[in-house]
């Protein structure tokens, strides 16, 4: 299914019927699988790893809550039926072998100075893709460190692949 394909959907019918109708004619209707290549634009790259987060999350049983605009620190709202959990979706890439990083910290520039700014008390988790694999990284806040994190230099990574916090 195509995200666009999706929201199309979703405009058109979520306006007009029910919640449980909507979710019906949904999970009947037949959407045709396209996968754009990437043009390596981080922005792009970004919405790639948020889409895959989405669509993980909710394959787990997870309801997910998209914030209105970009403004917040966080980029979903996941909610396991006990908690809910701000998420900061963050792409990793390989630092060295057998390494990967990913960004702590939201990046801005303004008015030509570059900025950065530290997560903490703002967001509970970090939902990290690595692209060469797929692979989804559900990681609290508290076990990242403020600026960057290695996995498995300092943590193994395996220990943070993504399942359902109550398979814990």
């Amino acid at each position: 299914m195509a995200l666009h394909q999706f929201m199309q959907f979703y405009i058109k019918h979520c306006r007009t019927q029910p919640r449980d109708r909507f979710l019906t004619d949904w999970a009947l209707h037949e959407f045709t699988v396209t996968t754009l290549p990437s043009t390596g634009n981080s922005k792009d790259v970004g919405d790639e790893t948020e889409a895959k987060a989405l669509t993980t999350l909710i394959e787990l049983g997870y309801s997910v809550s998209v914030p209105f605009g970009d403004n917040d620190p966080y980029d979903l709202i996941a909610d396991d039926g006990d908690q809910l959990y701000r998420v900061q979706c963050k792409t990793a890439w390989q630092n060295k072998e057998h390494t990967i990083r990913f960004n702590t910290h939201s990046q801005t520039t303004k008015n030509g100075d570059y900025h950065e700014k530290p997560y903490t008390g703002r967001i509970d988790v970090f939902l990290v893709r690595y692209p060469p694999t797929e692979t989804l990284y559900w990681i609290p806040i508290e076990e990242a460190t403020i600026q960057k994190i290695d996995h498995p230099a300092i943590n193994w990574a395996s220990d943070y692949e993504l399942t359902h916090p109550n398979d814990a």
